[in-house]
């Protein structure tokens, strides 16, 4: 949680819980000085450990406003994608193969129609 960091104020006294890249924190942890328009930004004073539960609301930097289950849902895709491209490694596949088995395929439906498509996601996985 990030009490009082740059606009944050106006989630109240409680702060928000801001889930990012690790610069991200660093950057918000340190004193700013924004010089082309003359004014100083203070670091965060606390840190949290953000848990997230039925009623909390997660901004995505792509794609709508999500909630805990959407999040659970597609850390469960990243999970199970990753094994079945282990598994399919461990038989001897090459990377095309494991592209023509679509180890996502039945995550499509649900999480194929974003900016990046199935065929993309999967090359991704594959650290292509």
């Amino acid at each position: 949680m990030l009490v009082g960091a740059g606009g944050n104020e106006a989630f109240g006294k409680e702060g928000a819980w801001i889930v990012a890249q690790d610069n991200v924190r660093r950057r918000m942890s340190s004193n700013q000085v924004m010089s082309f328009i003359g004014a100083r930004q203070p670091s965060s004073a606390k840190s949290g450990h953000a848990l997230a539960t039925d009623k909390t609301k997660i901004i995505p930097g792509h794609g709508p406003l999500a909630s805990k289950a959407d999040l659970q849902a597609y850390r469960d895709l990243l999970a199970t994608v990753t094994q079945r491209i282990k598994t399919l490694r461990a038989e001897g596949r090459s990377d095309p193969q494991i592209r023509d088995a679509k180890p996502a395929a039945d995550f499509d439906a649900r999480h194929g129609g974003g900016f990046i498509k199935p065929e993309k996601f999967v090359q991704m996985m594959l650290g292509q």
